[in-house]
């Protein structure tokens, strides 16, 4: 009997990764759509909440790092909803935190925040 192969990963990350990204707009329809598993978002208006979509197909989940100075607003894809929140409601995710977004089905996100 031959024994099970172990598996290898390549060094660094391994998942898609968009960094530097700028949040835009202040409705889910002029967010900026994320392509990325793991996005860092360091830049959006001052004066206003602006926003990230997540994508309607892709990765199991999504990463978002807010280091923009203040919340920003992470949108769920079109007819989508975060947690328990309406259909197509913002998830704010505040300065300087992470949130990962789970997938349950393709309209429908599970979002953790950290501390």
């Amino acid at each position: 009997m031959n024994p099970s192969p172990t598996p290898s990963f390549p060094p660094g990350l391994p998942l898609p990764a968009d960094l530097g990204l700028s949040a835009r707009g202040v409705t889910a329809d002029e967010a900026l759509a994320l392509a990325a598993v793991v996005n860092e978002v360091t830049t959006g208006a001052a004066a206003s909440q602006d926003g990230v979509r997540l994508p309607r197909t892709g990765a199991p989940y999504i990463v978002v790092r807010n280091d923009t100075g203040g919340a920003i607003n992470v949108y769920p894809p079109q007819g989508g909803q975060i947690d328990d929140a309406a259909v197509d409601a913002a998830y704010a995710v505040a300065d300087s935190k992470t949130a990962v977004f789970f997938r349950a089905t393709n309209a429908r996100w599970v979002a953790v925040t950290t501390a």
